[in-house]
């Protein structure tokens, strides 16, 4: 019950979050606000990642997901007046929030995914890798349902996109999108009532997911590991997991779960999908990004057990290299939109292949240390997305394909050296019996 009242809890405010923050490098891009603001998100989810765990054990996770929610509210309600006034700080007080509610979801999770376990005589990683499956499955549906919701809106009053153009008549876009050329000082115009319409109806599924977690969800059975730690204590555990080995193995791969989806969202749709379609089709790209995503993190969650976490994340992440390299010799044209959409599901459904594993891999490696793994996870997460967002306005498209290419090979190497570690630490445990 308390996995769904979970997907729940998460489809309905995610909807709303997620949404705004994926317009608002076309919305918000005079005066770089909107990618101001995306950067404050997450410059202060990696701050807020640093004290989750202390906020989670002594706020136990059910009221900090609650705190958070509250949080997320306030950055929906600075969407009205769109300012460096009140979107900034709005984003700020989203990013610690967002760092809070992931460690409390997670650490929710793994817990009932341990009593679930042992209830059925089932192995810890296969229930949490499905139940993860299934999390993500809902989690996706939210990016579609929002999705289509900002379209129809903007579609009611089509918003135009206005760009500059080059010396041959042509925009300025997709991989020649450089800062002060063309395609990147276009303006969007849009009827403010339909925005303020959307606004609105995003926030008040925000209250609903409120009111599903204070009357739905139990809170959670069992001591949490040292719950009255100190501080400073609490903090050290988290930097301290900087210097695990398998942390470090993974970092890459951590990074990377969050700069891909950074990129897909702030690059692309602003260099590729708005500068040649127009914004109102971002949220058609959505759904389709998160239908894939949906599916292909349901269907690994449930197929993990048979093929193994292996085969999955570095299927996902090649399919991520083969979109990235086609990126770097594809002119877009509003005239062929079916390549749009080919390329947000094949990077949908590598997304819900890679994330539902690493999720279930910081669970099993770290089945002692979970907030302490999880925080360290948001930290590497947030340090990727903010480096990108804060140099977005300065460097061009196919400097950032190069940068999210190059991580992506870093995380399967540093994946494989993981495997093989405990691959070979298996093998000497067994000899050693």
């Amino acid at each position: 019950k308390n996995l769904y009242v979970i997907c729940a809890i998460f489809f309905f405010s995610f909807a709303s979050y997620m949404s705004l923050r994926n317009l608002q490098s076309s919305l918000n891009d005079a005066g770089g606000l909107g990618m101001l603001s995306l950067s404050c998100i997450y410059a202060f989810l990696f701050i807020g990642s640093i004290f989750t765990t202390t906020i989670v054990q002594r706020l136990r996770p059910k009221f900090s997901m609650l705190a958070s929610l509250l949080g997320l509210l306030l950055y929906n309600i600075s969407n009205f007046y769109p300012s460096y006034a009140t979107l900034i700080p709005g984003a700020c007080i989203a990013g610690f929030s967002l760092a809070t509610i992931w460690t409390a979801q997670a650490t929710y999770m793994a817990n009932n995914a341990s009593s679930y376990a042992q209830l059925t005589n089932q192995r810890f990683q296969d229930v949490l890798s499905n139940f993860h499956g299934i999390f993500f499955g809902f989690f996706q549906v939210s990016q579609m349902v929002g999705g289509v919701i900002s379209s129809i809106i903007f579609s009611l009053n089509k918003p135009e996109s206005k760009s500059n153009a080059d010396d041959d008549g042509g925009l300025l876009n997709g991989m020649y999108n450089c800062p002060g050329k063309g395609a990147s000082s276009f303006q969007v115009q849009f009827d403010p009532a339909m925005y303020y319409m959307m606004v609105a109806v995003f926030l008040s599924s925000m209250i609903c997911s409120i009111l599903i977690l204070l009357f739905c969800l139990d809170p959670l059975e069992g001591a949490l590991r040292n719950p009255r730690a100190g501080i400073s204590i609490q903090l050290f555990s988290v930097f301290k997991m900087l210097t695990n080995p398998h942390i470090l193995c993974i970092l890459p791969l951590m990074s990377y779960t969050l700069l891909q989806t950074t990129f897909i969202f702030g690059e692309f749709n602003k260099a590729f999908v708005t500068c040649v379609l127009g914004i109102h089709m971002i949220g058609y790209l959505t759904v389709c990004l998160s239908l894939f995503s949906s599916i292909f993190a349901f269907a690994t969650g449930l197929l993990q057990k048979y093929v193994g976490p292996e085969a999955i994340i570095v299927t996902g992440l090649l399919m991520h290299q083969v979109i990235l390299v086609m990126m770097w010799v594809w002119v877009p044209s509003k005239q062929m939109p079916v390549i749009f959409f080919i390329i947000v599901a094949v990077w949908g459904a590598g997304d819900g292949m890679v994330v539902t594993q690493i999720i279930s891999l910081l669970g099993t490696l770290f089945m002692n240390r979970k907030e302490a793994a999880f925080s360290t996870y948001k930290m590497a997460q947030s340090a990727s997305a903010f480096l990108m967002f804060i140099t977005g306005p300065y460097i061009c498209t196919r400097v950032k394909v190069i940068i999210t290419l190059t991580m992506n090979i870093l995380a399967v190497l540093g994946y494989t050296t993981l495997r093989i570690r405990l691959r070979l630490k298996l093998e000497k445990d067994k000899k050693s019996d």
